[in-house]
């Protein structure tokens, strides 16, 4: 990979996760795998998934998809495992998309708002 599609993927990573953690998207689970979300775009969209090494190993996955579903382009932590994300708190690359794989789940399972429900109804 060059430098320059290195930093428009790290520019891609952190817009992803600060208008996630802003609750600016809306993903989806995307059907095809169990543990993959999906956020629209026009019409493409972003998947993100975790694919797991034969050694237990994670790697977070981000695929782009044209409107026909067709993948034109992927990329994983290890490949900007060289840089250092700009967002507080995160070291590495597959901790901060770790997190946005974590966030897109609980959005497209709704469990932040039913966890608000119930306590709604509890009253705490």
């Amino acid at each position: 990979m060059t430098d320059e599609l290195d930093q428009r993927y790290i520019r891609m990573v952190e817009a992803l996760h600060r208008k996630t953690v802003k609750k600016e998207l809306k993903w989806g689970h995307y059907s095809s795998k169990e543990d993959a979300y999906f956020v629209p775009f026009g019409s493409n969209f972003v998947v993100i998934g975790i694919n797991y090494g034969a050694e237990g190993d994670e790697d977070v996955i981000i695929t782009i998809r044209n409107s026909d579903q067709i993948v034109v382009d992927r990329f994983t932590d290890v490949g900007l495992s060289d840089y250092t994300p700009t967002i507080e708190g995160f070291q590495y690359y597959f901790s901060l998309m770790k997190d946005l794989h974590r966030m897109a789940a609980r959005q497209s399972s709704g469990a932040d708002g039913i966890i608000d429900d119930i306590l709604n109804d509890l009253g705490a």
